[in-house]
């Protein structure tokens, strides 16, 4: 695999890892508007909104496994 290709698919993983941050951020934010204005309503939202991050934290294990697996030596 390239230098070029491992920086592509690295910058890839950094988005997705900066998206899931973010992601986390509001949820952290809805989860204590909900406590503090005591908004169930909010609750089911923060839950469906958790699943989005669990999504991320499955697509970024894999993509790093796939950048590992390529850059792992073949043995002869």
């Amino acid at each position: 695999m390239t230098r070029r290709l491992v920086d592509s698919h690295l910058e890839s993983l950094s988005e997705m890892v900066l998206r899931m941050g973010g992601q986390s951020e509001r949820i952290l934010a809805k989860a204590w508007q909900s406590l503090t204005e005591r908004r169930l309503e909010l609750t089911a939202e923060v839950k469906e909104d958790d699943l989005e991050i669990d999504e991320l934290a499955l697509a970024i294990d894999e993509a790093v496994l796939k950048v590992l697996a390529l850059q792992a030596p073949v043995a002869e």
